[in-house]
């Protein structure tokens, strides 16, 4: 596969996610990774906001965020991508792994905050990056302007 087989690694569903070979090989590091669930509140159907504070100062350099999903109460307990908000420089943009965009001006650039839906199923959520970061979620509130992952 070329230059693009680590794409295919990253974007894989699997039973372990992210996959660790590829940040040692590529950056030399571990992923920091947190892990919750929706499974007290998934039935009220809103949307909720992630926001990752990282805990060392960017320095002008980029930081992303990356999320997957696990459906709980399933045999398959395969994480799922489904996408990556990255800071760079006064600017917050937003891919989804069904080729959704969307960008914004940064707040603060060691914080990236974003939207996602809690609704639907109980599932579990990973977000990650090769920066540390602490992750704080809250019900987001109607109007919200911030940048999301649409339902």
């Amino acid at each position: 596969m070329g230059s693009i087989g680590p794409l295919f690694e990253f974007y894989r569903p699997s039973d372990t996610w992210p996959s660790t070979s590829l940040s040692r090989k590529y950056y030399g590091r571990d992923w920091h990774r947190v892990e919750f669930s929706n499974s007290d509140v998934w039935q009220s159907a809103g949307y909720h906001t992630l926001k990752t504070a990282f805990t060392e100062d960017a320095e002008n350099s980029p930081r992303a965020v990356h999320i997957a999903y696990r459906r709980l109460k399933s045999s398959d307990r395969m994480w799922r991508y489904y996408g990556t908000v990255l800071n760079i420089n006064d600017n917050t943009y937003l891919y989804t792994e069904g080729g959704d965009f969307d960008e914004m001006k940064s707040e603060n650039r060691n914080v990236i905050s974003f939207r996602t839906y809690f609704g639907a199923r109980p599932v579990e959520f990973c977000v990650s990056s090769l920066h540390h970061f602490e992750l704080t979620t809250s019900p987001s509130e109607e109007g919200s302007k911030i940048i999301g992952f649409k339902w």
